[in-house]
């Protein structure tokens, strides 16, 4: 029998001033990586990055 393994899926990190790690899975890693992108120019956080869980 074979397990079903988890895929690994696109998730969007963003780290909040107060430290807070928000993470939020996506559809697909462009929208991850945009969404990234816009988060560290907005500078709306300490950071923003995206990578496969």
């Amino acid at each position: 029998m074979r397990r079903n393994v988890p895929r690994p899926v696109p998730t969007l990190f963003v780290v909040r001033r107060d430290g807070v790690i928000e993470s939020v899975g996506m559809r697909s890693m462009r929208i991850a990586r945009a969404a990234a992108r816009s988060f560290n120019d907005a500078r709306a956080c300490r950071a923003a990055f995206a990578k496969w869980v």
